[in-house]
């Protein structure tokens, strides 16, 4: 079945030259189809074509959010000459059926007399997925990805730290599940309590009123479970089939550690791939990104168009919270150097170092599973704003919350690079979380989230107090400058409920456990044997 075709109208190229940027040269048109699916089913698609271009490049995006909603990217795209097929799957909920779906949909294209043999992949988010879903048939004629605000591996995100990321989970699967299952935006008191129902294995029926396979799915399966495995699509950085990849995110998106991993690995071992951080969370701004998208296309798909540049830097980085953006050849980033921020009485960072003097210092907190530490400035699908100026003393002053801050900075300090925390630690119960978060301390008292993460233990070590446990906590990597006067500040807690499951210490089954016990944590530090402290990268200029 296929729709004749019809120019694009007036009001429509305005609209995406709004939404994605400028126009190219070329008039479109517009054809709706049906692509037949792995077994053989129609898969709805919209083409759009330069109305000028009979056989040309091929852009592919395949969406479970309705392919209507992304009309004006393949406007945008087809004015610049591609031929742009944005395919329907089957849903959100089809994730196993995404490799033959999109290996069925490379061969379709194969017998379009306007394909003319260079295919490139592209989305953001789930479409993210189904691009690399797609690679992973090595379909002849690809060319080049760009995957924005997702990683190789599918899973890893949904259990961050080793917990359970019920923020993401819960919301995001009423969502799919139709419009009638979702609490109403401005009535939270519905997804509040929702968080705090045990067993988990209920809260989908007390958010929504029902139960929701596939968060009934992520609680009964876990981050390691072989169930996920065919969603794995990691072994793609390894193979020299993997065409040259760009890669996008926001400094403040969930996804942010595992897409760096993604591109430091493929960094490790080539220089033809990219990767732009920018001041977004998981929406990416669009401006930037279809522009840095065409770019990448014309790079790899029409080699020998006018258009074509220099090749751009391996990174791009977005210095925040408003210094500008850096192009860099390499990561870490070149002039930095390795600082090291030692916990210390009262408070306080220090740089300098602990000695083995007889004197040993300890903080503790009592992390309470009844009242769990919240999350604060940190929500899966949060606006930007709500992450980055969001300011954490309240929460900071909470006595299940740790906090080290440095001295005022004499000048800039600008961090760009990977940031970890070392830790020796202690605590009540073998079953327990260590969550850090690294915040930007601002002349008026204001703490500002930059990074944080969270991992979860479950070990006898733990409870020897005589016998501190070295834990490391990967932050991840970051680019924010801190100006004159401001301040460097590391948190600890026992958790950030619910963008981190709540961990009840008892070690019980996820889904079904419901007892809980409190955790007396300990922070050891200030001696040569358990030096806890932060690791940062540094602009060297600025030291």
């Amino acid at each position: 079945m296929s729709i004749s075709l019809k120019a694009v109208s007036t009001e429509e190229s305005g609209a995406a030259a709004t939404a994605c940027g400028t126009l190219g040269p070329h008039g479109v048109t517009h054809e709706s189809t049906e692509i037949p699916s792995g077994d053989g089913g129609p898969l709805g698609a919209d083409v759009f074509h330069p109305a000028d271009s009979r056989q040309g490049p091929v852009l592919l995006m395949r969406t479970a959010y309705g392919r209507g909603g992304f009309s004006t990217q393949g406007v945008y795209f087809a004015s610049h000459g591609y031929h742009c097929v944005l395919q329907d799957t089957r849903g959100t909920s089809s994730y196993f059926h995404e490799k033959s779906d999109g290996r069925a949909a490379a061969a379709w294209l194969a017998y379009q007399p306007w394909y003319d043999g260079n295919l490139g992949l592209f989305g953001t988010s789930y479409m993210g997925f189904t691009a690399y879903a797609t690679a992973a048939t090595r379909p002849a004629g690809l060319r080049a990805l760009a995957v924005s605000a997702y990683s190789t591996d599918r899973v890893s995100a949904w259990y961050p730290g080793g917990s359970f990321g019920l923020d993401l989970a819960l919301p995001w699967a009423a969502a799919q599940a139709g419009p009638d299952t979702t609490p109403p935006r401005d009535s939270p008191a519905p997804s509040d309590s929702a968080f705090l129902t045990l067993p988990l294995s209920a809260a989908d029926e007390a958010y929504c009123a029902q139960k929701l396979p596939f968060y009934q799915e992520r609680l009964r399966f876990g981050g390691d479970d072989p169930h996920w495995a065919p969603l794995d699509f990691s072994h793609l950085l390894s193979e020299d089939s993997l065409p040259p990849t760009l890669l996008m995110d926001g400094w403040h998106d969930y996804h942010r550690p595992y897409l760096w991993a993604d591109f430091l690995r493929l960094h490790a071992r080539r220089q033809c791939d990219r990767i732009v951080a920018g001041p977004w969370s998981h929406h990416i701004g669009p401006i930037r990104s279809n522009l840095e998208t065409l770019s990448w296309f014309e790079r790899h798909l029409r080699p020998a168009s006018d258009h074509v540049g220099p090749a751009p830097a391996p990174v791009s980085v977005h210095i925040n919270p408003d210094a500008g953006w850096r192009e860099l050849r390499t990561w870490p980033a070149p002039g930095t150097t390795i600082q090291r921020w030692y916990l210390a009485p009262g408070g306080t960072l220090q740089h300098t170092g602990p000695t083995d003097s007889p004197e040993r210092f300890t903080d503790r907190y009592t992390y309470d599973p009844a009242d769990p530490t919240p999350a604060v400035a940190l929500a899966s699908f949060a606006p930007v704003d709500a992450l980055t100026e969001t300011d954490n003393r309240e929460w900071e002053a909470r006595e299940d919350v740790l906090t080290y801050t440095s001295d005022e900075f004499e000048k800039p300090l600008t961090l760009v690079g990977q940031v970890t925390a070392d830790l020796w630690v202690t605590s009540s119960t073998p079953h327990t979380d260590f969550y850090a978060r690294i915040t930007d301390v601002h002349p008026d008292g204001r703490s500002l989230a930059i990074a944080q993460t969270l991992q979860r233990l479950s070990t006898d070590q733990l409870t020897d107090p005589s016998t501190p446990l070295h834990i490391t906590l990967d932050l991840g990597p970051v680019a924010h400058r801190l100006a004159q006067a401001h301040r460097l500040r590391l948190q600890i807690a026992g958790g950030a409920h619910p963008f981190y499951t709540r961990n009840l210490g008892t070690g019980e089954d996820l889904p079904h456990a419901t007892a809980m016990t409190t955790a007396q944590q300990t922070i050891h530090y200030g001696h040569a044997t358990h030096p806890s402290g932060i690791t940062v990268r540094v602009d060297h200029a600025e030291l």
